[in-house]
């Protein structure tokens, strides 16, 4: 499989490792060469994986066990939720072992909620984020809106 990566620890470009931090969260665009183009109407796939470095369990919240990890999007200073899937009905601690890893895949075109309305951004260059609650983001994957 191609993709771009961009690790948690380091915000340059293509497939870096991470080497500190308790929880790495790693953002990848799948199947992509080169920049992240998202057109109208054409959905980009990115998977989001968290690790956990250290010795002792690592929790960021409470919530569904099919989607615990997150996509966000910087828009005019404010990062916003861009996680549209549906997950169970259930609430579980969210967290991840000594050594464990999760890996969760989110479907994006582009679109955000803003109060309660689904929009979709403006051309542009956005940077979208992997995030695993309060504990950890990826750096920044830029992505570029076309009209």
């Amino acid at each position: 499989m191609r993709g771009l990566t961009v690790l948690g620890c380091v915000a340059t470009s293509i497939n870096l490792a991470c080497t500190a931090g308790a929880l790495g969260v790693d953002l990848i665009a799948v199947d992509v060469e080169g920049a992240v183009v998202i057109r109208p109407g054409v959905e980009a796939e990115f998977e989001v994986t968290a690790t956990n470095r250290t010795d002792q369990r690592v929790v960021w919240g409470m919530g569904s066990s099919s989607c615990q990890l997150g996509l966000a999007v910087l828009v005019s200073g404010q990062v916003r939720d861009i996680d549209f899937r549906a997950c169970t009905d259930d609430l579980v601690e969210q967290g991840l072992n000594p050594g464990e890893a999760r890996v969760e895949s989110f479907l994006w075109g582009g679109q955000v909620s803003l109060d309660g309305t689904l929009s979709m951004l403006s051309p542009g260059l956005y940077r979208v984020f992997g995030i695993a609650g309060d504990e950890g983001q990826s750096a920044g994957l830029r992505v570029r809106i076309l009209e």
